[in-house]
C-alpha cells in the first residue's frame, strides 16, 4: 500500500515530514489544519490575520477528471505536482436494496472501493493543462480563505513575491 506524506518547508528552507498515512483525504485534511492553525488560530484581528500570514497550502484544480497533488518544487525550482488517480480494488459485500418477493431472484451489484494513488511520474505544474493555482490560508469568517496580494488580486502563480519567506505544506509519495 502507498503512503503518503505530509511535510512543510519553512522560510528558512527547512523541511519537516509532519505525518505519514495511506489515506490521502486524512494527510489532506491535516495539511488543512495545520495550515488555519498557523494563519487563524491566533489572537490577531481579521485585518492583521490577513496581512500576516505566514503559511500555506496549495489547491491545484485542473477539470472536473483530472486531480492534482502539489509536491513543492524541484531542484530546479520548478513547481511539481502527482498526478492522482484512483484504483478500484476488492467489492463491498453486495446488498439488495429492497426484500425481495417469493419466487423473483435478484442480482445485487457490489459496488468497488476506491482507492486513491499518485501517478509515479511528477509532471511540471507548467505542464498541466487549465490548472488553475489557488494558495488556501485557511477558513477566515466560515470561508475558504485564499491568498490576495495587497491589491486584493488572487494570487494564482507559485512565484509570487508573496509566497517568499513563508512555510509551504505539500503532500509526497513515501
Amino acid at each position: 500500500m502507498v503512503n503518503f506524506q505530509l511535510c512543510s518547508r519553512d522560510e528558512y528552507g527547512q523541511a519537516s515530514i509532519l505525518m505519514s498515512s495511506p489515506n490521502l483525504e486524512e494527510i489532506t485534511k491535516e495539511a488543512i489544519k495545520q495550515v488555519n492553525s498557523i494563519n487563524v488560530d491566533n489572537a490577531l484581528s481579521v485585518d492583521d490575520k490577513k496581512r500576516n500570514w505566514s503559511a500555506y497550502y496549495v489547491h491545484l484544480l485542473a477539470g472536473k477528471k483530472d486531480k492534482y497533488i502539489y509536491a513543492e518544487k524541484d531542484n530546479r525550482g520548478k513547481a511539481i505536482a502527482y498526478s492522482v488517480k484512483s484504483t478500484v480494488t476488492q467489492p463491498l459485500p453486495a446488498k439488495p436494496l429492497k426484500k425481495p418477493v417469493e419466487g423473483e431472484v435478484r442480482v445485487a451489484v457490489a459496488k468497488p472501493t476506491p482507492i486513491v494513488d499518485f501517478s509515479t511520474d511528477l509532471i511540471p505544474v507548467s505542464d498541466i493543462k487549465n490548472c488553475k493555482i489557488k494558495v488556501f490560508l485557511g477558513v477566515l469568517d466560515g470561508k475558504d480563505w485564499y491568498a490576495e496580494d495587497t491589491k486584493g488580486n488572487a494570487i494564482d502563480s507559485l512565484s509570487h513575491p508573496d509566497l517568499e519567506a513563508k512555510t509551504v505544506f505539500f503532500i509526497k509519495k513515501a
